[in-house]
């Protein structure tokens, strides 16, 4: 994504449950989140 600080305001204004934020490393930026059905999904942006 593009707007990282955007795309997880959106996640958390639906419920979906972020489960870890890294601090920002190596040129990105990484959150871990649950799906509704149990899956974990990482979303990363380049810095």
């Amino acid at each position: 994504t593009d707007d990282y600080a955007g795309t997880l305001a959106q996640f958390r204004a639906k419920g979906i449950r972020i489960l870890e934020e890294l601090p920002p490393n190596n040129g990105r930026r990484v959150c871990f989140l649950e799906a509704p059905d149990g899956v974990q999904i990482e979303v990363i942006e380049k810095v």
